[in-house]
């Protein structure tokens, strides 16, 4: 498997190549994510959680992303970026609110996620759409890149449990991640929208926790059951 660092560096030039495609307003395209491995993140030590969401909102500090001259201060500039968000910015919604009682319940203390020994943020896809998530020309750039780097995070984080939590957004790739384009090893809540695979990483599939349609105080309580039961 090609080494995460060097995955990510691909990421920001696959950033430049979206930007350049005609069919592409430039403007509509987010500065690319990388995701960040924080220096206390300890999976030996604490059952841990890859958190997968869909994409980044708005333009994601893109203006900060392209001051930089050289592709290694881009990619430093997109690590720094993700772990200053995540230690300052990340809080105050659903998303964040959802994945901060997830890493209490699954043993960590921390009463902030930029804390949390057992937590590491991704995303489905890794350059998005500053109006909406990717779709058309912006995701068939990235689609195959996305599922390589997302197997990669896999790998070199080591997560005890993986949890998506993006809806029906873009089902296809979750099913190349997890090696199932069929769907046929899922166990599934017999009434809600949750979906579930035991295993060395275990996956957990959700709504989005903005969604508040099939995101119900109850479908989050279920939720937290369902990535304890894995990871323990």
């Amino acid at each position: 498997m090609a080494d995460l660092a060097n995955l990510q560096k691909r990421t920001i030039e696959l950033f430049r190549s979206i930007r350049a495609d005609r069919h592409i307003h430039a403007e509509n395209v987010a500065a690319p994510f990388v995701s960040y491995r924080p220096d206390i993140y300890s999976p030996q030590q604490f059952p841990s959680v890859l958190y997968v969401g869909r994409a980044t909102a708005e333009c994601w500090y893109r203006r900060d992303f392209l001051l930089q001259r050289t592709a290694r201060q881009r990619w430093e500039e997109r690590n720094n970026t993700t772990r200053q968000f995540v230690e300052g910015n990340a809080k105050n919604s659903a998303f964040w609110n959802f994945a901060l009682t997830l890493v209490r319940s699954i043993g960590e203390q921390s009463w902030e996620i930029g804390t949390a020994r057992n937590f590491i943020w991704s995303n489905l896809c890794k350059i998005g759409d500053t109006r909406q998530n990717p779709s058309g020309r912006l995701l068939e750039h990235q689609r195959e890149h996305s599922v390589r780097v997302l197997k990669a995070e896999i790998s070199e984080y080591n997560p005890r449990l993986v949890m998506f939590v993006t809806g029906n957004y873009e089902n296809s790739l979750i099913g190349k991640v997890v090696d199932d384009s069929k769907e046929t090893h899922w166990r599934k809540h017999r009434h809600r929208d949750v979906w579930w695979r035991p295993g060395r990483p275990a996956f957990l599939w959700t709504s989005h926790p903005q969604d508040w349609r099939n995101s119900t105080p109850e479908d989050r309580k279920l939720w937290l059951e369902r990535a304890t039961s894995l990871i323990s």
